[in-house]
């Protein structure tokens, strides 16, 4: 109750300097044209109320205030992100429209009962005193980020965190050497093997697989098949599930024949890690920066290592452009991925009409429609994203399932926590629908000989903020390893991540089925491990939704948005204040900062060497170059043609890099320029849904110097021979892609095509 007073104090605040503000704003026009100045008076008010409206809704949709991290993603982006297709009904625009009548009345009353008020000294000088205290009009915490984001007007909010991002002087793009994160603990990257410096994450692996007890032998490959169930909390799983109403009987059921880890931390709060993390184990990306949109350093994937006795695939319903994963795919020469959906998908994905694109029924459907392609000679390593439990929840008979839930919802007993979810049912029957889709993918499967020699590995992308059990929700999610292989299921209540899933996968087909690998992998994960009881021995660093590396768990306690928990007896964190113990995790998550720049964008994940060694050396051959300048009528179009390049059949590898140089005067201000794309061909009418790749950001190629010119690079790198939209075409279109509308335009480019055998 007391914040929430406080919360209305900071907002009348922010209301008074908007009024005198636009006061100042409208005061001139008022002398010459008094109709018109009032008229932008209202406008003004209307658009500051809707703004607030609006990002209020985002608050309540992302328990999270809109911040700077807004400006990470596309609008495109942000729009499946929120669900603005869906949102935007005849509900709302009515409700608007409410609103917009309540304000002409609010207006009608003090016009013409309360004008006395207009002229008192007394409301001049409050209004007087507001504007110029409005600097200090802000609620700040280091300790209570959430209360900041709660008790700020959301406007007010998003204005201050958006203002440090646009203005703040940036000094990230300094150089990192290992010296500079010396004091970093080594249970936050490694596992104690890694013998050069230099590479810090390039370690061997354990001579023992933990996960090779609990398997029979084989005289096959086994076929690896991953499900990344999209926001699936570990407390909707297993044992866990009884006090949320066990919405998922089949995962529930499965978790029993598995070896199962209901203990365990995705690496972010959204989807957008959990590819690299899962399938490379590599370290979060910093900076307010998304992994597969970076220039790539070298690093190895399953897909990759296991290329020679492996036909990979990649099933998602969302649209492969967004957040550059299909760059990312691409880059490790994925086999086949869900770009070409069969007229019966297409038909049932229209039904269902959702903003994010295909539904869990659809992908797996889709997989068995392809299993055609797949050559007998390989085993399969197919991995699954789904989107159905993704708000805004639209998936097939949504009433059905929504009922089914509420029916299980009215047995938890926590009356909170009962209300809570209940409230939520959209959500709640989406898992339903996730879990018996799961269930008839896997009935499908048992069909298939391929069944007995199978390894399924089920787990979530992140936790969810529908089920807010405790801070850490967000982060935690349950693994499952099942397979007819097992030779009995195990639960361990040990702390594990999605960064050991990969280490742990390939030591268990080193050591048990005789797969061929290099005896050291570039990964952050360790082996999983077993305990009948909780073990909190694990340092891990989490990405929030702002794309911060700020929050942490090290050794049984918890750093979550500037506040320490203390997880020592189990994983519901208790707040407690222990002024050693945040400073040391404030520092560790500074380190780590510096840590992940040095690998990821300074590149030493590994070896150049070694890589080259284990993939062989690409030679690549410039094939062409593109120089042009831009036209300030061009800067000013949303889609910008750069030039087209040939493709050939016998291009096994292309690489594409765009240099260019921009006068900026910050190094923030290179989030905001154009992104660079291609398309199968040149449209007249460019759209953003054409791009075979979008999303592909810049980087500096020397050190940034303020208010001069810097020069930039963009690189991409794919194998034309797995693009279905290629295939039979002899040229592809590039384009600059102005997503943001920024006042900083690329004024001149030079593109450099090279083709690699």
């Amino acid at each position: 109750m007391w914040w929430n007073c406080v919360g209305f104090f900071y907002d009348v605040w922010f209301l008074t300097f908007c009024s005198v503000l636009i006061f100042l704003l409208t005061l001139p026009i008022y002398f010459w044209f008094k109709k018109t100045a009032k008229f932008l008076a209202h406008l003004f008010f209307l658009l500051i109320l809707f703004i607030e409206i609006g990002l209020q809704q985002y608050y309540i949709l992302m328990l999270q205030p809109a911040d700077e991290s807004v400006f990470y993603f596309s609008f495109e982006e942000l729009r499946l992100i929120i669900g603005l297709t869906e949102r935007l009904n005849f509900s709302t625009i009515s409700g608007i429209l409410f609103l917009f009548v309540v304000y002409i009345l609010i207006h009608w009353l003090v016009r013409t009962k309360f004008l006395f008020l207009a002229k008192t000294k007394l409301l001049f000088l409050t209004i007087c005193v507001g504007f110029l205290s409005y600097p200090f009009a802000f609620y700040e915490s280091d300790s209570e980020l959430v209360r900041e984001g709660m008790v700020n007007s959301k406007t007010s909010y998003f204005i201050h965190k958006s203002s440090a991002y646009w203005f703040n002087k940036d000094t990230t793009n300094i150089e990192v050497h290992p010296i500079d994160f010396a004091q970093l603990n080594k249970d936050f990257y490694s596992n104690s093997t890694s013998e050069n410096q230099l590479y810090p994450i390039f370690q061997k692996l354990p001579e023992e697989s933990s996960l090779a007890p609990f398997f029979k032998s084989s005289a096959k490959k086994p076929n690896i098949v991953f499900v990344i169930v999209e926001s699936l909390s570990s407390d909707f799983v297993g044992e866990n599930a009884l006090k949320t109403g066990n919405l998922m009987p089949f995962l529930d059921s499965l978790s029993t024949e598995s070896i199962y880890f209901p203990n365990v931390f995705a690496t972010a709060e959204r989807t957008h890690n959990v590819l690299p993390a899962t399938l490379c184990s590599l370290p979060n990306s910093v900076d307010g920066t998304v992994f597969q949109q970076i220039e790539y350093p070298n690093h190895w994937s399953l897909m990759s290592l296991l290329r020679k006795d492996y036909f990979s695939r990649f099933y998602c319903g969302v649209r492969m452009e967004f957040i550059n994963m299909q760059g990312f795919m691409r880059y490790h020469k994925t086999n086949l991925m869900s770009e070409k959906w069969s007229v019966e998908n297409r038909k049932d994905s229209a039904k269902i009409n959702s903003s994010w694109g295909f539904p869990d029924e659809c992908i797996y459907r889709q997989s068995e429609q392809d299993e055609y392609l797949i050559p007998k000679n390989k085993a399969q390593l197919d991995v699954f994203l789904t989107i159905s439990s993704h708000d805004p929840f639209k998936y097939a008979n949504q009433k059905k399932w929504m009922q089914k839930a509420t029916k299980r919802l009215r047995k938890v007993k926590n009356k909170a926590l009962r209300k809570a979810l209940i409230a939520n049912s959209d959500a709640m029957g989406a898992y339903m629908y996730t879990d018996a889709s799961l269930k008839a993918f896997f009935e499908k499967w048992k069909q298939k000989p391929e069944f007995q020699n199978t390894i399924f590995v089920i787990t979530g992308d992140h936790g969810t903020e529908r089920c807010p059990i405790n801070v850490l929700s967000p982060y935690k999610v349950p693994l499952l390893i099942y397979s007819p292989l097992l030779l009995k299921p195990k639960t361990s209540r040990a702390l594990a991540t999605h960064l050991d899933i990969p280490i742990s996968l390939l030591n268990l087909l080193r050591t048990k089925y005789g797969q061929s690998l290099p005896d050291k992998i570039p990964y952050i994960g360790k082996e999983l491990e077993f305990s009948s009881n909780y073990q909190r021995n694990r340092s891990l660093v989490f990405s929030s939704t702002q794309w911060r590396s700020d929050n942490c768990f090290s050794k049984g306690f918890a750093l979550i948005d500037g506040q320490l928990y203390d997880c020592r007896k189990s994983l519901d964190p208790i707040k407690t204040k222990n002024a050693k113990e945040l400073y040391y995790l404030k520092k560790q998550t500074e380190l780590y900062q510096k840590f992940s720049r040095y690998v990821l964008i300074q590149k030493r994940v590994l070896p150049s060497a070694i890589h080259d060694r284990v993939f062989g050396t690409i030679s690549w051959t410039l094939l062409k170059k593109l120089s042009a300048q831009i036209s300030k009528e061009k800067q000013e179009e949303k889609y910008v043609l750069l030039g087209k390049s040939p493709i050939s059949a016998s291009q096994t590898n292309i690489r594409i890099q765009v240099l260019a140089q921009v006068v900026l005067e910050k190094e923030t201000d290179i989030d905001s320029l154009s992104e660079f794309g291609l398309t199968a061909i040149e449209h007249k009418k460019m759209q953003s849904k054409y791009f075979l790749f979008k999303g592909v950001k810049p980087i500096f190629i020397d050190r940034f110097k303020p208010n001069k010119s810097n020069r930039l690079r963009y690189t991409l790198e794919f194998s034309p021979k797995t693009f279905e939209k290629l295939k039979g075409k002899n040229e592809f279109t590039l384009y600059f892609y102005n997503r943001n509308g920024s006042k900083k335009v690329i004024e001149s480019y030079e593109v450099q095509l090279f083709t690699g055998k």
